[in-house]
């Protein structure tokens, strides 16, 4: 079947291939926006860091950054490009010149055909590729102080599954793993999406016709924590790079969640809580925001977290107001304050408003019959490249916000925040000595 791109805004999902079999039949999703001057292109395969077993896992993002390599070194006339691995997927993007189809096809056709792998990556090049990973993982596990209660909060839910790991893999695992395991792995047939944005036009559509790749059929992102259940006793890590005690309040998505009328219940409490709080220091920096929940990534967990006050050096013989330990507790009755407003008080018609025009920001796509000047820039088009693919890959259907209202946002919030589906989790610094803090 073939369909021909009409006009200019358009949101095709459109077959390439002239009368193929219904299994050969080809799916891409193109994009075309008024105003670019650029034309973006990316797959996502359905393999990410939870579908990896235990003895490989972060594998996959190796595999994502030696198809990148391969990506920059096959075409350095690309504009840009860069990756995104998440827990059931992996994406790489690209970004040529505008309405391209020669380098355009030739961007897919790299990405999709491992067979010449070898001849461009060196085994030192996949050693890299591996010892970068590694470090990524060990970071998220152990150095960012977000990233590190997220490792604990899956710990707790994830035991005896995949998603008990941490969130970027297992360093140990991925530094053993050889080139020829990477190699095999690049080799492996993994059902993907593609997609097209930017300059669009026929010639470009004919042109990646001819790529026959496996396409992902099945939308996930459904995963939810088996048998949730409260933790009982908070955990407690020291940390070294925390300059102040963190505390978070992690919960499990139950199945059955309306996650559209979530999304904007997530909204509405990141908006809360910045009006509610200020930021104490480099929560952003660290990977701990406020409110952590991403319907466009299909968390399976909510997380809601507190950075402590800046503690002050204490002067030779001086004592302090209070301790690390008083800061906590404090820390963790802000946490507890503000989920219990979330669990009581509905949201307003303004803080619904809001909530719904911040996300169709991050999560729409541009539509018919306008001239988008943003486009202009080509370093706009990787974020919606990847909206799109995310879109299809987890069933996010921006349009059912409008249909969420007050009772079903506030229904959705008080499902997910229930005390017999969370864990609490502090990290503190790794010395204490020689700072106060004060008593509140």
């Amino acid at each position: 079947m073939r369909m021909i791109l009409r006009g200019l805004s358009v949101w095709l999902l459109v077959g390439l291939l002239a009368a193929p079999p219904v299994e050969a039949q080809q799916e891409c999703a193109f994009l075309d926006i008024d105003g670019a001057t650029a034309t973006a292109v990316g797959v996502l395969w359905s393999h990410g860091f939870d579908d990896d077993e235990d003895d490989v896992a972060g594998l996959a993002r190796v595999v994502a950054t030696c198809r990148l390599e391969r990506v920059r070194r096959l075409m350095p006339d690309t504009l840009a490009s860069g990756m995104r691995i998440g827990n059931d997927y992996s994406l790489v993007f690209g970004v040529v010149p505008a309405g391209d189809a020669v380098i355009a096809s030739r961007l897919l056709s790299t990405l999709l055909t491992e067979s010449s792998a070898g001849e461009v990556l060196t085994d030192d090049s996949i050693a890299l590729a591996v010892a970068r990973a590694a470090l990524a993982a060990d970071d998220a596990e152990f150095v960012y102080p977000g990233d590190v209660l997220l490792t604990r909060a899956r710990q707790h839910f994830g035991r005896g599954t995949s998603f008990g790991r941490p969130p970027a893999g297992i360093a140990n695992a991925i530094a053993k793993l050889t080139p020829d395991d990477v190699r095999k792995a690049m080799a492996r047939d993994i059902p993907v999406r593609l997609a097209v944005l930017g300059v669009v036009g026929a010639e470009l559509i004919k042109a990646i016709g001819s790529l026959d790749p496996k396409f992902a059929t099945q939308v996930r992102g459904d995963f939810v924590c088996p048998s949730p259940r409260a933790l009982v006793e908070m955990t407690e890590d020291r940390n070294d790079r925390a300059d102040s005690p963190y505390v978070s309040a992690a919960f499990a998505l139950p199945a059955d969640v309306d996650r559209a009328a979530l999304a904007v219940g997530v909204q509405v409490a990141t908006n809360r809580a910045f009006r509610r709080w200020r930021m104490r220091g480099m929560e952003q920096q660290a990977r701990a925001p406020f409110v952590a929940w991403s319907w466009l990534r299909a968390d399976p967990l909510l997380l809601i977290s507190r950075r402590g006050e800046d503690p002050a050096r204490l002067r030779p013989g001086e004592r302090p107001q209070a301790l690390i330990i008083d800061e906590v507790r404090a820390t963790r009755a802000e946490l507890r304050a503000f989920l219990a407003d979330l669990r009581a008080v509905p949201p307003t018609e303004a803080e619904l408003g809001s909530a719904r025009v911040a996300l169709r920001s991050r999560l729409g796509l541009p539509g018919a019959g306008k001239k988008h000047t943003w486009a202009s820039d080509p370093a706009t088009l990787p974020g919606r490249l990847q909206v799109m693919l995310l879109t299809a890959h987890h069933g996010v259907d921006v349009a059912r916000i409008d249909n969420a209202d007050a009772s079903a946002v506030h229904a959705a919030v008080r499902s997910v925040l229930q005390a017999e589906r969370s864990s609490w989790h502090a990290l503190l610094p790794g010395q204490d000595n020689v700072f106060g803090y004060r008593r509140r």
